[in-house]
């Protein structure tokens, strides 16, 4: 449904976006990782972009709620005297990287924070595409997907990269504005011709990792 008044300068937007199952537990979990900041609400907002419709946080000053709102979400406010880090730096093969603090708000680099934290969080957000998801981030860390004995027979080999090497990761990031949880935004860090990178694990892997079909 969508607004209908001639008069109205502003864009025809759905009244009540469809979602589906995946989208509403999405949009839950958005809302709860949402944080007041001095009593400013913050507003789900219909966003009608490039990409389509799309629904989108905004904090706004108490009584000022966007024209193009569909709900107000009621969230905890920050421990006011709890401030955020300034500074993550991580040194990987003598080469430091920027500053973390700026592009992610949590950074995995042991086998048990990926096995503990990393793959169960983007496996529950996937929902019915949890295969696909720990396949994916299976084949960015592991350079495949390990089977339950030894038998690597399977394995996807790394792809070399730019000095010959295989290119392992030796971390992941987490970024503060990810599409809710989706697997597409998570970030892995690596190495090569000594330089520190970050990538899209989509990019990583199709860039990185191969099946051994590919020749």
């Amino acid at each position: 449904m969508q607004t209908t008044d001639s008069t109205d300068p502003r864009p025809l937007m759905p009244l009540r976006p469809t979602l589906n199952a995946r989208e509403l537990r999405a949009l839950v979990d958005a809302a709860a990782s949402q944080r007041k900041k001095g009593g400013d609400p913050v507003y789900g907002v219909v966003d009608l972009g490039a990409n389509g419709l799309a629904l989108k946080f905004v904090r706004g000053a108490e009584g000022e709620r966007p024209v193009n709102a569909v709900m107000e979400i009621d969230t905890h406010e920050v421990w006011p005297d709890r401030t955020p880090p300034t500074s993550v730096i991580l040194t990987h093969d003598d080469q430091s990287t920027k500053n973390l603090a700026e592009t992610y708000d949590a950074v995995f680099w042991s086998e048990a924070a990926v096995e503990k934290f990393v793959l169960p969080y983007y496996a529950s957000k996937a929902m019915w595409d949890a295969a696909y998801t720990l396949s994916l981030i299976s084949k960015a860390w592991y350079g495949h997907v390990p089977r339950p004995s030894e038998d690597d027979s399977d394995a996807d080999p790394a792809v070399a990269g730019t000095e010959g090497e295989p290119v392992i990761p030796f971390a992941m990031g987490h970024t503060p504005d990810s599409d809710y949880g989706m697997v597409h935004d998570l970030h892995v860090l690596f190495t090569e011709e000594g330089v520190i990178r970050g990538m899209r694990i989509t990019e990583f892997v199709k860039r990185y990792r191969r099946h051994p079909a590919a020749g």
